[in-house]
């Protein structure tokens, strides 16, 4: 008898664990299918707001684009130095020395207010120019003063009496001096200090120890 009552309780302990476990496992799929339920009837608007999102963004951006704006562009230009002569008593005519501290360029600002659509320039309009950096002048001084007439006498008369010879060209040039002839340019000096005034590198110096050095 005692083992009959066992077997019953056991049989019944069993059948409640089972009839738990079922309960569980029915709750468990009730729960799925809602959810299953939910997303079906979800996802059609979820995918509808991502579309309507995206389609506000594309109009968002070409609203932006064709939207006009403006802005201002500023534009620096070099204003180059002008070269100024100037008279200077104490030079002879066709002397001239330059200063050494001038001749600096300047710059010229301009500024444009500029309108857009997107990236696109539409229009410009300067709104301001000026000179924001003052250009400095080069002073090149020229000689005024004349030049004394004995002078150039001297120079005439002094080459005039040189001995000189022909050139194979025809031409009639100094021989060599030992001092240069004054407002005549030397060609080369020769190895006994001679200047030549040669046109024709072959025979320069000649009789003279040879070329020393070429001007």
């Amino acid at each position: 008898m005692t083992m009959n009552k066992k077997a019953t309780t056991n049989i019944k302990y069993g059948l409640s664990r089972f009839s738990k476990l079922l309960l569980v496992i029915i709750f468990s799929l009730i729960i799925v299918l809602l959810v299953g339920i939910v997303v079906y009837f979800r996802v059609p608007s979820i995918h509808s707001r991502v579309n309507f999102l995206s389609y506000r963004a594309k109009v968002n951006s070409e609203y932006l684009l064709n939207i006009k704006h403006k802005g201002l562009v500023t534009q620096k230009n070099l204003v180059p130095y002008e070269t100024v002569y100037k008279d200077d008593p104490t030079l002879e005519i066709g002397q001239s020395w330059e200063a050494w501290s001038t001749g600096k360029d300047g710059e010229r600002t301009i500024v444009f207010e500029v309108t857009y659509r997107g990236e696109k320039e539409l229009t410009r309009i300067e709104v301001s120019n000026g000179i924001t950096k003052e250009s400095e002048p080069h002073i090149t001084y020229e000689g005024t003063k004349p030049k004394p007439v004995y002078y150039e006498t001297y120079v005439t008369e002094y080459i005039s009496a040189l001995p000189t010879y022909q050139n194979t060209y025809g031409y009639t040039v100094p021989r060599p001096t030992y001092a240069p002839i004054p407002s005549t340019t030397p060609t080369a000096q020769c190895y006994d200090y001679s200047y030549s005034y040669s046109l024709n590198a072959s025979g320069t110096c000649s009789g003279h120890g040879g070329v020393m050095l070429w001007y």
